[in-house]
């Protein structure tokens, strides 16, 4: 991240997603950091990863950053004790905004699924 003033948002949203008890994001404001850094990058490269898709959406962004995240930053635990995708999906939920926000290209699909 080289804009602060993102690193601000998605921290705090981060921040909301603790509050609110979102199993995805943990109780350790630590891993807030390496979550968003995890976020952007997924978020950055989803046209690359994805060349040959046809709908760059922010429902489409949205699932593959719960499912980047799942696969990155789910704690090693007993099976039921960790976050599931659907926590994952809460989370990239809040940040998606922030993240198309930043992003001209996500930007535009936004506003072309919500046209």
């Amino acid at each position: 991240m080289t804009d602060p003033d993102d690193a601000v948002r998605l921290l705090a949203a981060l921040a909301a997603a603790h509050f609110a008890d979102d199993r995805a994001c943990g109780a350790d404001p630590a891993r807030y950091r390496r979550i968003a850094c995890i976020a952007v990058q997924r978020w950055a490269t989803f046209a690359r990863r994805h060349p040959g898709f046809g709908a760059d959406t922010l429902s489409c962004r949205t699932e593959d950053l719960a499912r980047g995240l799942l696969a990155r930053c789910r704690p090693p635990a007993a099976p039921g004790a960790a976050p599931g995708i659907a926590d994952y999906r809460a989370l990239a939920a809040r940040l998606a905004p922030v993240l198309a926000a930043r992003d001209p290209l996500a930007r535009a699909a936004s506003r072309a699924q919500a046209g």
